[in-house]
């Protein structure tokens, strides 16, 4: 059974400016975003090691800063460890899951763009130091099975 060792909420709000949006010449959009999420830090197995979890909501509009029409996006993510293996020589092998979905909605809130997302699964390789701070490198994982059909 999993012991909890964290768990928590964060929220972040940020703006930035993008200029020749989506590679247009000339069109330069405001994007203002805003995050919240909720986290889970608990160990597993016998050898109790760390597997994280969390769930995200991304949302904000993308404002053209010539003529003020708006589109707004919100976007939900889970990112959690599926599988955490002590390689047993500094490093952890971490399968991951990450899948969400974003849906994009214009200034009346009529769904105009939809990404149902997808489940990824990855294998990144970690090394183990006791900050928890790791170098990750993203390696594709390819399961025999979909994980989530």
């Amino acid at each position: 059974m999993a012991k909890p060792v964290e768990r928590g909420e964060f929220h972040d709000e940020f703006s930035e400016v993008a200029e020749n949006f989506c590679d247009v010449p000339g069109l330069t959009v405001q994007i203002d975003t805003v995050v919240d999420g909720r986290f889970r830090v608990d160990t597993r197995g016998r050898g109790g090691l760390l597997h994280f979890a969390e769930n995200v909501r991304a949302a904000g509009p993308f404002t053209n800063v010539d003529n003020g029409n708006v589109a707004t996006s919100v976007d939900k993510v889970l990112n959690k460890d599926l599988k955490v293996i002590d390689n047993g020589d500094g490093t952890l092998t971490v399968i991951l899951l990450a899948t969400g979905n974003a849906t994009l909605y214009d200034a009346s809130g009529k769904a105009i763009g939809r990404n149902p997302g997808s489940s990824t699964a990855f294998r990144p390789a970690l090394e183990r130091i006791p900050t928890l701070l790791a170098t990750v490198i993203l390696i594709p994982h390819r399961a025999r099975r979909p994980l989530i059909r």
